[in-house]
Order: C-alpha cells, then sequence, then structure tokens
C-alpha cells in the first residue's frame, strides 16, 4: 500500500524548504486514527499495566515519563512514551505480544518504511544520481508520545532538537509542534490527512550540508488535557555510509559514528547497543 502519491515532489520540497508536508490515504489515514485512539487507552490505564509493557532490554515498548531529553540531561521531555522496532518485530514478550497498540503500530511499518525509501530515492536521485542506492534498516522505530500539557507550568514539553536520523515522519492530535525557520519557531499546521518529513543530520551529513536538519520544539500550550504524537524515525543500516555529496561540510565525517553518536543522544542506548 503506497503511502506516498508523489515522492519526487516531497524531495523537491525537502531541498527548497527544508521539510514537507506529505498526504496520507484514507485506509492510512484510518489506522493512524486508530493507533490514537489505542494509545490514549493504554496511557490512561494505571502504571503497572503500562509497565507490563516493556521491555526495557529492548527498549520495546512503554517508556516513563523523562526517559528522554532533548539537549539537556536535567531537562527531561515531559511525555509518556511507547515505541516499537521494526527488527523487535518477532520478540516473545507476553504483555507486549497482547498489546493491541503495538500490533496497531507494526501494521504502518511497511507502508512507512516504502514511504521513505521513496523520499530517500527521489532524493538521490534529484542530488546525486550516480551515487549507490540507500538502503533502511531495521533499526527504523516508530513511537507515540503522551502529553498532558496542564500538568506541567514549563514553557515547552519538549526542547529544541533535531532527530539525528535520516527522515522523521510526524503526526500529532493538536498543536504543538513548532519548527525553525529562519532562526524563529513557527507553529506547524497540518491538514487532517497531512504528515510532516523532517529532516534529520544524518541526512545532513549524506547530502554534504545540502538539505539541513530540522530543529522543532513542542511548545505548552496549556491544552487539551491531553495531546497524542505519532513519529517514524528511519535510520539506515548500521555499517559504513559513503556520502552522496563530498565537500568542507563533511569531508572529516564519519557518518556511521554519527549515527551512533545521534541514536544516543537523547537518552536511549545507541543502535549497536541494541538488545
Amino acid at each position: 500500500m503506497d503511502l506516498l502519491a508523489d515522492p519526487q515532489a516531497l524531495a523537491a520540497r525537502i531541498c527548497e524548504v527544508g521539510y514537507a508536508k506529505a498526504e496520507l490515504n484514507d485506509n492510512l489515514l484510518a489506522r493512524v486514527f486508530d493507533i490514537y485512539g489505542l494509545a490514549d487507552d493504554f496511557f490512561h490505564a494505571g502504571l503497572e499495566a503500562k509497565q507490563a509493557c516493556r521491555s526495557a532490554a529492548h527498549v520495546e515498548g512503554y517508556l516513563p515519563i523523562g526517559s528522554e531529553y532533548s539537549i539537556d540531561q536535567d531537562r527531561r521531555d515531559l511525555h509518556e512514551g511507547f515505541l516499537v522496532w521494526s527488527r523487535n518485530r518477532g520478540l516473545r514478550h507476553t504483555s507486549l505480544e497482547q498489546s493491541r497498540l503495538r500490533s496497531a503500530m507494526h501494521s504502518l511499518f511497511a507502508a512507512y518504511t516504502q514511504g521513505s525509501a521513496d523520499i530517500i530515492a527521489a532524493l538521490r536521485a534529484r542530488i546525486a544520481p550516480d551515487a549507490p542506492p540507500l538502503e533502511l534498516s531495521d533499526h527504523s522505530y516508530m513511537q507515540v508520545n503522551f502529553y498532558e500539557p496542564p500538568k506541567h507550568d514549563r514553557d515547552t514539553l519538549q526542547d529544541r532538537h533535531e532527530d539525528g536520523h535520516l527522515l522523521n515522519f510526524v503526526k500529532a492530535t493538536s498543536p504543538g509542534l513548532e519548527i525553525e525557520v529562519d532562526g524563529r519557531f513557527e507553529p506547524v499546521r497540518l491538514a487532517r490527512n497531512e504528515v510532516l518529513v523532517m529532516p534529520g543530520s544524518v541526512l545532513t551529513a549524506l547530502t554534504g550540508g545540502l538539505i539541513p536538519p530540522l530543529y522543532h520544539q513542542v511548545r505548552n500550550l496549556g491544552a487539551p488535557a491531553s495531546r497524542l504524537s505519532l513519529m517514524f524515525f528511519i535510520n539506515p543500516p548500521v555499517r559504513p555510509i559513503a556520502p552522496w555529496i563530498v565537500n568542507d561540510t563533511n569531508r572529516d565525517t564519519n557518518i556511521l559514528d554519527l549515527l551512533l553518536k545521534n541514536s544516543a543522544m537523547f537518552g536511549l542506548p545507541a543502535l549497536d547497543e541494541l538488545a
């Protein structure tokens, strides 16, 4: 099932303004909203039930509030999370196996992965058509975050950062996400069927700085009572990666080292440390 109708147009948009808005078809949009409903039920369950849907060794399932940070380890992100990895699809864990939320999220992997591959291929064709194709890896993952804005008096629920991956697809149930444009933060406005496509610094290194990482944050608007954000983070394989363009911005950059460093900069284990 195709996620994207025109990946070439999205690639052009990313090159032009640094991000893109992609439209989801009706079937995929319905699945996203199913995930929102299941996530809302899950995060409103008791702590014992949520903790049971967690495999800390595999970084799979429930993430308690404060598990991640954006820049400062002493200023933790104000959300709970639920995370599923492509590589953990066959993970044997009774509570996780029974989790309807996990199953629903995994059902989107094929479409999101193919959509990601289509954008990356379109970017390569546009930027460096002679470069070898870049494969995506099973180290890509999907995460849903749960915020309760009225419970916090901080101005941001998640501070300014970039995700450090190739790309991230993100869609939230309510406003709050802001992106940095020309040094200023602007609120993201998406139609009901749109998802935001954000580049990360691995793509920046791959393209010799042509596509900068998109910095963003989550503003605390004080409402609604709860907010959900569904994200899909795309990573290349954990092995040496040749840049598409070599110039002064990336001549001394080891993209694999950057990928591993980035994957550990928010409080989770590095990709090569995962069980």
